[in-house]
């Protein structure tokens, strides 16, 4: 029974009684394998946060740029929603005196012929 407990430990080192060079040998060479192999994933890990870091950075970059852009794309709307409530109101008031349906009728006139002109043309 002794030799087969002796056998068994000469065998695997990193059971007590084997040999304590060799143990600390085989554990340090595998702590530096698992170390060599954690330090590439945190390489790797590393690299996809800074890529990730540059495209966030240019995102926000886009974004704020766009959103300069929709703010004057509104101001325009607003202006031009001013002018045509202001057209419109023109419009109400020239249609309403007798002399202003006949200047409306002419311009109607006039953009019929134009439009009229143009895809016979």
């Amino acid at each position: 029974m002794d030799s087969i407990k002796k056998r068994n430990n000469a065998r695997n080192p990193f059971e007590d009684g084997g040999s304590g060079a060799k143990r600390n040998g085989y554990e340090s060479a595998i702590q530096q394998s698992l170390e060599d192999e954690s330090n590439v994933y945190i390489d790797v890990l590393s690299e996809n946060v800074r890529a990730m870091k540059q495209i966030a950075s240019n995102m926000k970059d886009h974004l704020s740029n766009e959103k300069s852009m929709f703010d004057d794309l509104g101001k325009g709307f607003d202006k031009s929603n001013k002018l045509l409530a202001f057209t419109n109101a023109k419009m109400d008031e020239l249609m309403r005196s007798k002399s202003g349906r006949v200047t409306c009728y002419l311009i109607l006139f006039v953009i019929a012929f134009f439009v009229i002109l143009y895809f016979l043309g």
